[in-house]
């Protein structure tokens, strides 16, 4: 298996780390971290969240939380790819993963 940020979701992280950083320095790194730790464990185990209730008929997109932080990532699992769509904030009710289906 093999997972990658779409540059969407890129940017979503990197909003998110440069927010955490100007409210603690060190808190962005800690942040990317994060990130990088799901990417990894998607990689491993890529069907290890649940799916997204009512997704497009048959994709298989699934959101997994990031560590320590309130965000999740949504992604999809093509094939033997795992493409990380967004990085929300968990509260937030509007899932950006939506409108960034290809």
């Amino acid at each position: 298996m093999s997972a990658r940020l779409a540059p969407e979701a890129l940017y979503d992280a990197i909003d998110a780390a440069d927010w955490y950083e100007q409210q603690s320095p060190g808190l962005g790194t800690r942040f990317e971290a994060a990130v990088d730790a799901l990417v990894l464990t998607l990689t491993a185990q890529p069907r290890l969240y649940p799916r997204v209730a009512r997704a497009p008929r048959g994709r298989e997109i699934r959101e997994g939380p990031v560590p320590g932080f309130p965000f999740v990532a949504g992604y999809e699992v093509i094939g033997a790819d795992v493409v990380v769509l967004s990085i929300d904030h968990a509260r937030s009710i509007r899932r950006r993963w939506r409108r960034r289906l290809p």
